[in-house]
């Protein structure tokens, strides 16, 4: 993947406004994964590609940061991280409106949907995570967030969204492809709940004794099988990318990141939440425009 953008801010820059935006955000996505995947489609429309930091290593902290315009980030030592988040403001009002001048427009609410809004644009999340859920309170301006059932893809979610004609249209979207358990059955695996499933099942159930439940059981194949299977999951988040490319109104700008990555193994860790590892941390950014 080369880079003909020097930077996400010179992209956005160079497309100017655009009738659609689509963000995908292919959850635990690790940045080593997405090197190694077959990605013909991403390969083909995006111009700007290149190994991020996430805010946060799971998915809610994460989100909050996605929603407020912030990308995943460029680490630049020397820099202060105001100027990261103004390359970031700018980069979305470039994006949505042709020029810099409605940058501000994320003071006070800090939200990407509330600036899109304000900016005459239709603004649409479909969310794949249960703790993403509009209960949650991370809704942050959308007037059209909805929880996809469990099992969607990324098509069937971008497909469940009814356009506006008459205005530019931001669609959101949490894609569960790469999450665990990575498309495999999940009888090949056990049941590992996060934090949705911990305060919903187990806590709401009344139970409070030790929690030796949830001890790994993973062995060194079973996390090579992961890493390949989110590897594969990938490759078919890219074809399902390319039907919805197809599908969206032209011009259409295309961001795909991830909110985390994930840990197979390494120091004996697995998944992603209270961790730090560099595997947690490097996702992928990358975009393009279709006419």
């Amino acid at each position: 993947m080369l880079n003909q953008a020097a930077s996400h801010l010179q992209f956005a820059t160079d497309t100017g406004q655009v009738r659609t935006v689509l963000v995908v955000v292919l959850d635990s996505l690790r940045w080593d994964s997405f090197q190694e995947a077959r990605t013909p489609v991403i390969d083909e429309v995006c111009s700007f590609t290149e190994q991020r930091m996430s805010y946060a290593s799971w998915t809610l902290p994460s989100h909050s940061c996605l929603f407020s315009g912030l990308l995943p980030w460029r680490p630049e030592p020397g820099r202060a991280a105001a100027a990261t988040y103004r390359d970031d403001f700018l980069f979305w009002s470039h994006l949505l409106t042709g020029d810099g001048k409605h940058a501000g427009n994320f003071h006070p609410t800090m939200s990407l949907a509330g600036m899109a809004e304000e900016c005459g644009w239709s603004a649409h999340a479909r969310v794949s995570m249960p703790v993403l859920r509009p209960e949650a309170g991370l809704r942050h301006g959308f007037p059209d967030y909805v929880l996809s059932p469990q099992g969607s893809g990324l098509g069937a979610q971008v497909s469940s969204i009814r356009l506006a004609d008459d205005r530019p249209n931001l669609v959101f979207i949490n894609a569960a492809e790469t999450h665990y358990p990575f498309m495999l059955p999940k009888s090949r695996l056990p049941r590992l709940p996060g934090a949705h499933g911990v305060a919903g099942r187990d806590l709401a159930a009344g139970s409070t004794g030790p929690s030796d439940g949830y001890l790994l059981t993973f062995s060194d194949d079973d996390y090579l099988e992961m890493k390949a299977a989110q590897i594969r999951a990938v490759e078919v988040a890219d074809r399902r990318l390319g039907a919805v490319i197809e599908q969206l109104p032209k011009p259409l700008a295309v961001v795909v990141t991830a909110d985390h990555g994930e840990l197979f193994g390494e120091d004996g860790m697995f998944g992603h939440g209270p961790y730090f590892h560099p595997a947690l941390f490097q996702v992928p950014l990358t975009m393009g425009v279709v006419s």
